[in-house]
């Protein structure tokens, strides 16, 4: 594995609240640059942090200071949402007891200024939809949740999948259950049904799709509508039937009646009195509606079918809910085409595929919910530093040491502190910035204000790096966001053709000594007439390196099986990496090898990965690369890529570097004396890397072997 070398800020305890980084770095394509430190002279126009609350700010440059005012303004309507939306959500209740929409809408938000929106949302909610004790009992798990995601937002439980759903439902569990003692079974029944419901929201607001996440919340909002009624018409129950008909689209019957069925019976436990109404009518319709082609045919049958399930429950009231199926009806009609899913598969030729580039807009929109959205805010650089690291050069060896920073510890504090707020507004530091008694007191003053500036001058450019850096990661996550959606208004189809070649392949992982986990991963996946095989590297060991690599090789994964070409796949995931690794320095490296069943030609793809080999008639052939791993390589640059054709027997093995920590001749003349399957080569491979340093780190090996090449094709060299 490769090991970078990054210098990280340490934080010391000194009373001016300060802290002191040893080397402050940037990293340009993989190469730690320092600041350059000019003379005092020179003035940069930068953004400075506010110091015990009293520095304005200052704008950095014209176009970075239009960009924060619109992020400002972004963030101000994100506040604003989280906000409305708990608030909201807090009417959809439950047996009117709980409000699991509301309590998972407080996880999602985080430990951050928009959790506390929510939090404050769902409390104001609750005091207004509930009685007295529901609300005290439902503000008390707003605020547990809120203090639990807090709590542990620095802990590596905080980044599991699973941490905030079981969370909210524990804490829903732990407050209303105490209520719940000398109650029947049915009233725990609705308790952890609510449970579920708040955990399974949780769960697709943190982890899910915008698809996902969309549909639980119009499912909260039918949810809080439920209860409202005009001369008993419900506009929960429309728009409940309208999510449903949507959901209906594109999709098989089985599955359109397990959703249908599932959405009403969440729908049918808002009232006091639950029934089985909505779960029965929804089921049916929406098992009807996707059998039908067209949109009118689908809303008829669903109408139709919902109405005779009210009729056979003996329902009251059936005409409004008659006339609300009518009004869903409607509106399902009445939803453009482009925001439905594709309707095209239904009538399909046979031998066609869905569209591809239905499926590259999916993979877009995964990108962006894996790489950009709700990143961790940047947390600004103390001011304070400048005084330490000049101290540091100046203060050190002087006699009055003792003097200034233990007897005088509080007048040198004040003259710091006195000085910060001119100095960042002015952009350079002046005598007449400290306080007289400080410098008449100092003997070294003049090389202290020369200290401070250097270091006032570096700070201030890492502030403008910084804004800069921001503002494009902002720009980078629209653009993929909006490439995603324009790939999704788009429609083709493509053939199949005959796959001539057959293909065994094997693969094995080890992780490093004494770790649990594989920093490595490998993947092997069939799309069309190409086989591709992918070998991820994660920079380090242990389970950091592992959920790196996982997580590159499942978005290869995705841009593979949507049809797009490999190149243009590893381009846009280096791009993304870029943005993403600007700060934790984990650059994976990436092997894929791209084989055409029909013909046996391959390309051989390579990001900063170690060498790979095929064998041909005894013959071993060594494939290196001198690209750098993703993330590193140039932004513009396509990924290195070597075309070669294998023939019947030929052997093609990828490896991470783990394999060939002491060299690969050893390798090499394990494939060129070998004979057997591939199963017996990848477990060679791994045994007797051990006896070449293969313990100390991870190891990945993949083999493939190439059979029944067609004659036509079947070249000899």
């Amino acid at each position: 594995m490769r090991a970078t070398a990054r210098v990280a800020p340490t934080e010391r305890d000194m009373d001016i609240r300060s802290y002191e980084e040893n080397t402050e770095t940037v990293r340009v394509r993989g190469i730690s640059k320092k600041f350059p430190s000019p003379s005092i002279s020179r003035q940069v126009s930068s953004v400075p942090p506010r110091y015990n609350g009293a520095v304005r700010e200052v704008s950095a440059l014209k176009s970075a200071g239009k960009a924060a005012k619109l992020l400002q303004g972004g963030r101000l309507l994100s506040y604003g949402a989280w906000l409305v939306i708990p608030f909201a959500l807090s009417k959809g209740q439950l047996g009117g007891l709980y409000a699991p929409w509301a309590l998972a809408a407080v996880a999602v938000a985080g430990e951050d200024l928009r959790g506390l929106c929510a939090l404050l949302g769902a409390a104001a909610g609750g005091w207004l939809f509930f009685s007295f004790q529901g609300a005290l009992r439902h503000t008390a798990c707003a605020v547990l949740i809120y203090a639990a995601t807090l709590t542990f937002a620095d802990s590596r439980l905080y980044l599991k999948s699973w941490f905030r759903p079981v969370i909210t439902a524990f804490m829903l569990l732990a407050v209303q259950s105490v209520t719940l003692i000398g109650h029947g079974f049915p009233q725990w029944m609705l308790c952890f049904a609510a449970a579920a419901v708040a955990a399974a929201a949780a769960h697709q607001g943190t982890t899910g799709t915008s698809h996902t996440r969309t549909v639980w919340m119009i499912l909260g909002f039918a949810a809080a509508l439920l209860p409202l009624e005009f001369d008993h018409f419900s506009p929960g129950i429309v728009c409940g039937a309208w999510l449903v008909l949507l959901l209906s689209v594109d999709t098989s019957p089985a599955q359109a009646a397990a959703m249908g069925a599932g959405i009403g019976l969440v729908l049918d436990l808002v009232p006091t009195r639950p029934s089985l109404l909505l779960a029965a009518g929804f089921g049916l319709g929406a098992y009807l509606a996707a059998q039908c082609e067209r949109r009118w045919c689908s809303a008829g049958c669903f109408c139709l079918a919902a109405t005779a399930a009210a009729l056979l429950f003996d329902a009251d009231n059936v005409l409004p809910f008659t006339f609300a199926l009518l009004t869903a009806g409607v509106a399902f009609l009445c939803v453009p085409k482009r925001f439905l899913p594709n309707t095209a598969g239904k009538s399909r030729l046979p031998g066609t595929v869905a569209s591809p580039l239905r499926q590259k807009a999916a993979v877009f929109r995964e990108l962006y919910e894996h790489l950009f959205r709700s990143p961790a805010p940047e947390k600004p650089e103390n001011p304070s530093v400048l005084f330490d690291r000049a101290a540091e050069q100046v203060c050190r060896n002087c006699v009055l040491q003792t003097k200034c920073w233990q007897e005088g510890y509080n007048e040198t504090y004040d003259a710091f502190n006195h000085a910060c707020p001119h100095l960042l507004q002015r952009g350079s530091a002046l005598p007449q910035d400290f306080p007289q008694i400080f410098s008449c007191r100092c003997i070294h003053f003049p090389e202290l204000i020369s200290a401070i500036n250097r270091e006032l001058y570096a700070y201030l450019l890492r502030r403008q790096y910084r804004l800069r850096l921001s503002g494009v990661k902002e720009l980078a996550a629209v653009q993929v966001a909006q490439m995603g959606e324009a790939l999704e208004s788009s429609v083709e189809t493509s053939a199949g053709l005959p796959q001539t070649v057959r293909l065994k392949s094997a693969s094995a992982l080890r992780p490093k000594e004494n770790e649990k986990l594989c920093g490595d991963q490998v993947k092997q996946l069939s799309v069309g007439i190409t086989e591709y095989f992918l070998l991820c590297d994660g920079m380090g060991s242990g389970e950091s390196a592992h959920a790196e690599a996982a997580m590159t090789i499942r978005l290869l994964e995705q841009f593979l099986k949507a049809g797009i070409d490999p190149a243009p796949a590893l381009k846009t995931l280096n791009t993304a990496m870029q943005l993403r690794c600007d700060e934790n320095g984990a650059f994976p490296a990436v092997d894929l090898l791209a084989l055409r069943k029909d013909t046996g030609q391959a390309a051989l793809y390579k990001y900063g990965a170690a060498a790979s080999y095929v064998k041909h008639h005894g013959a071993v052939t060594r494939y290196v690369s001198r690209s750098l791993p993703v993330g590193l390589q140039e932004t513009g640059e396509i990924p290195e890529v070597q075309t070669l054709t294998l023939y019947n027997s030929d052997i093609a093995v990828l490896v991470s570097d783990g394999i060939l920590l002491e060299g690969d001749e050893w390798l090499q003349n394990l494939l060129a004396g070998f004979s057997g399957d591939v199963h017996t080569l990848v477990s060679r491979i791994l045994r007797e890397s051990e006896l070449h340093g293969g313990k100390a780190d991870d190891c990945a090996v993949i083999a493939a072997q190439v059979e029944n090449i067609p004659e036509k094709n079947a070249r000899h060299v």
